[in-house]
């Protein structure tokens, strides 16, 4: 039916008036049906609700404002409203890690669910975010529900991203220790090195710390371009072409030396915590919960234990590895030691390439020099040999004198042919 837009006087104010002493008249049941037909509503597509009027638009808010909109917004990112989020977290399975994340953010806390279920409307007339807790405590445990789910959408997609960059790191190393060309290069390094020091307190040295390695450039030689570390690329590349096959590995020491070491174990462990701690939750919950989610806390818990032992791997790696190069295993940093060899293998591989090209301009230079030398002889010898035209002359003027029919030309005046 259409309203009248008025405004309205309550009961309490017409004491003493009018209002207060009027009687209705009695109309009949006629009148009302009549005035059903003139003042109804035009009726609507099928495809349209009907909105409600009155008091049934009128919906009820008890829920902070920003909390209300923040659910709001969550709901509305599903086609299937609200009741598509109460379905998947009864089954278990159907929401992205995203959506369960904000969930959890947005549970309801005893406060709100009391105020709400304790409140005397109507369901129907409670707004969108408080019909949606009402709804969602109704689910049993549904917050363990929450934090299972989530659990189960992470566990797979962090152990992915963490497993394959510890087993780069123990890859890394061990190729460190294993690879005979580079203990073949540092030893010549060494080596020389000890020779360049004699007689001095840096000489005999035994070996040297890795900081040495970003040094080796700054000594420099009396010839332009050339560093000591060019000097013993050349050295080692005229006895054994192969010795330099270690610097092919700067790109995959690079890409290790990226990896967060900290970080990473920060993030297994907060992972570990929070399996272990739902494992434990999980002894307390319905036997149909504990069974929806057996064989995923079974593989997760698993999983994080994989992760601690490849973790503890790497510890024990970085250790082995610093006393392969006689640091302190206390002070010793893995992202630190790959980022200094990788910077090493491609000063190394620079400086092979350094020394090929200036060999090169080396050995031009000298051709050059024997072109110039060869020209300088030859135009020599040119000076000291008549042309052809200039001996046949000679030859007649020595006819003519020895003939006695030489006669002595007299020469023209300047400017005259």
């Amino acid at each position: 039916m259409k309203t009248i837009n008025w405004s309205k006087i309550s009961g309490q104010g017409i004491k003493g008036t009018m209002w207060g002493r009027v009687k209705c008249p009695e109309v009949g049941d006629a009148c009302y049906s009549q005035l059903e037909e003139l003042f109804c509503q035009p009726a609507r597509p099928k495809s349209e609700p009907m909105p409600s009027l009155g008091r049934q638009q009128a919906k009820v808010h008890l829920l902070d404002s920003k909390r209300s909109l923040a659910v709001n917004i969550l709901l509305k990112q599903f086609k299937g409203g609200p009741q598509h989020v109460l379905e998947a977290l009864a089954a278990g399975k159907g929401l992205p890690a995203e959506t369960l994340r904000a969930l959890n953010r947005l549970l309801p806390d005893k406060k709100e669910l009391t105020m709400i279920s304790c409140h005397p409307c109507e369901r129907d007339q409670l707004g969108l975010a408080e019909k949606f807790y009402l709804d969602i405590s109704h689910i049993p445990e549904y917050a363990f529900r929450i934090q299972a789910m989530l659990q189960k959408e992470e566990v797979p997609a962090i152990v992915s991203e963490l497993e394959p960059q510890l087993l780069d790191i123990i890859k890394s190393a061990d190729n460190l220790m294993e690879n005979y060309s580079l203990s073949e290069f540092l030893g010549l390094v060494l080596q020389l090195g000890n020779y360049l020091n004699s007689g001095s307190y840096a000489g005999d040295a035994a070996g040297f710390k890795l900081n040495t390695l970003p040094k080796l450039l700054e000594t420099r030689a009396n010839k332009p371009r050339l560093t000591f570390l060019h000097y013993v690329v050349d050295v080692a590349t005229r006895h054994n072409k192969k010795v330099l096959e270690f610097t092919t590995s700067a790109q995959e020491l690079r890409r290790t030396a990226r990896v967060p070491l900290s970080a990473v174990e920060e993030d297994i462990a907060s992972l570990s915590a929070g399996v272990k701690r739902l494992a434990k939750e999980m002894e307390n919950v319905s036997e149909e919960i504990r069974h929806q989610f057996a064989d995923f806390m079974r593989d997760a818990l698993d999983k994080v234990a994989n992760l601690d032992k490849l973790l503890s791997k790497v510890k024990e790696t970085g250790k082995k590895l610093a006393v392969h190069f006689c640091e302190d295993p206390e002070t010793f940093q893995l992202e630190e030691c790959f980022n200094i060899f990788a910077d090493f293998f491609d000063k190394t591989q620079k400086a092979s390439l350094e020394n090929e090209q200036r060999k090169r301009q080396e050995e031009h230079m000298a051709r050059m020099e024997v072109e110039r030398a060869k020209a300088k002889i030859v135009k020599r010898q040119k000076k000291t040999e008549l042309p052809e035209e200039e001996e046949c002359l000679v030859d007649m003027l020595m006819k003519e004198i020895r003939g006695g029919t030489f006669k002595l030309r007299r020469g023209l005046p300047i400017g005259q042919s």
